[in-house]
């Protein structure tokens, strides 16, 4: 299967997923939707804008509407580690049930944020 064809069942597959049709579709891509229709119907191509976009609004790597639904990771990367961010303001006495409730009372190392990250406004 050559590129285009993969991108377009690929990215058929991530509207359904999401519950978009053509227009809105040809909305995100910034395009007409007859024109949706003729990438989808193989007379057009997607670009490389339409893929930025995509990503872009999916919030997602364009490289991952080519592997979609599955991610792309390169060999030798790690998957077994996920970075999470979490900010909350909390009282004293509900720092610590949320810590125990987070970390489910495992002995996980708690790091609080350098001085340089900014505070929330």
């Amino acid at each position: 299967m050559d590129l285009q064809a993969q991108l377009r069942k690929n990215i058929a597959k991530l509207m359904s997923d999401m519950g978009l049709n053509n227009v809105a579709l040809s909305q995100i891509l910034d395009i007409n939707p007859s024109q949706v229709g003729r990438i989808f119907s193989g007379e057009g191509n997607f670009t490389l804008r339409h893929i930025e976009n995509l990503a872009a609004h999916f919030d997602i790597r364009a490289i991952d509407l080519f592997t979609y639904p599955d991610v792309y990771v390169k060999p030798g990367e790690d998957t077994d580690t996920t970075e999470v961010l979490i900010r909350l303001r909390l009282s004293k006495e509900k720092r610590e049930q949320v810590m125990k409730l987070v970390l489910a009372e495992n002995d996980i190392e708690v790091t609080s944020p350098s001085p340089n990250v900014p505070k929330p406004s």
